[in-house]
């Protein structure tokens, strides 16, 4: 019967009964039990009141411990413990392990240990060993392992590898390839690029790229763009871009607007772009102002605009 329960309270009601009328609960019985109880000490008591009985628990009762093992070695002393009773630890475990390793070298020994005993990688398990790495290269190693076994490389592998990479060709290799294979890029992997990329007219492809997947750039984006701008009229362009892409203009898109600025006139053009768009300008930007005046009139206008604003000239 106990196959059929659905709730914890159930499951205790049975065995109680079960208990009380004298019947001994079968390794199936209890197996299904453990499904229930939702501390360590429950489960634990379980598996010792099975161990009484005769019973030895297989490998699925010590998996039930495993949602309790929140450190690295908690995780592996319950491996060991699993092997010192004649288990072997199955996918399940180093699944959980592989989530709580840090280190670059246990990962890969981990790693190395699994394919040892005949334990074959689980998609989960690639994928966060490649987000342990920190060398490109043995990163490599490993997705070409994954592409073997047919798995998908997660969006956050593909970004983790191009943060590796570090190289814009490289990097747009890999967008590439998880096109390819049915992955569709993220903002990040894009963003990730834009970081990189100190060319305008790359940059303003690789946002063009954005929109044609369908991706919405976020205003950091934008801001990296904008570090790439060259003169005031790359500036207003992508500037003009966001305005109509109602993107937010950010402290980061308001400095690397006014970098471009080469006068006072020119200032006063993005002053008023981001009047229009509602937004409060920010220090920064009046600090660009002041630098391109020189006229004590306009300073005290602008001043008196700041602290009307509410910003404290500095």
């Amino acid at each position: 019967q106990m196959k059929h329960i659905r709730s914890k309270r159930s499951a205790k009601r049975l065995m109680k009964a079960i208990k009380l009328n004298g019947i001994s609960l079968d390794k199936e019985a209890y197996m299904n039990y453990l499904g229930f109880p939702d501390t360590e000490d429950e489960i634990k008591s379980v598996i010792f009141e099975m161990e009484l009985e005769g019973i030895v628990p297989d490998i699925q009762a010590y998996r039930y411990l495993l949602k309790y093992m929140i450190t690295e070695t908690s995780t592996q002393k319950l491996m060991t413990e699993v092997e010192n009773k004649g288990l072997k630890p199955d996918i399940y475990f180093y699944n959980h392990l592989i989530r709580l390793i840090e280190n670059e070298n246990t990962a890969l020994a981990v790693y190395d240990e699994m394919k040892q005993r005949g334990i074959e990688p689980s998609h989960f398990f690639c994928n966060n060993l490649i987000n342990k790495l920190t060398d490109f290269s043995k990163a490599m190693i490993i997705k070409d392992e994954i592409d073997k076994k047919g798995f998908l490389l997660s969006s956050i592998s593909y970004l983790n590898l191009m943060k590796l990479a570090n190289d814009a060709k490289i990097m747009r290799n890999l967008i590439a390839d998880s096109k390819e294979k049915g992955q569709k890029p993220t903002a990040q992997m894009y963003i990730e690029l834009l970081k990189i990329t100190d060319n305008f007219d790359v940059a303003w492809d690789i946002m063009t790229e954005f929109h044609s997947l369908e991706i919405i750039p976020p205003s950091i984006a934008y801001s990296f763009i904008l570090k790439a701008a060259k003169s005031f009229e790359d500036a207003m362009k992508v500037f003009d871009e966001m305005k109509i892409r109602n993107v937010e203009l950010s402290s980061y898109c308001h400095h690397y607007l006014f970098e471009q600025v080469n006068n006072f006139n020119d200032a006063v053009i993005i002053l008023n772009k981001i009047k229009l768009k509602e937004i409060t300008p920010e220090l920064p930007s009046y600090n660009f102002l002041f630098r391109k005046v020189a006229n004590a009139s306009i300073n005290y206008k602008i001043m008196h605009e700041m602290i009307a604003n509410g910003i404290m000239p500095d």
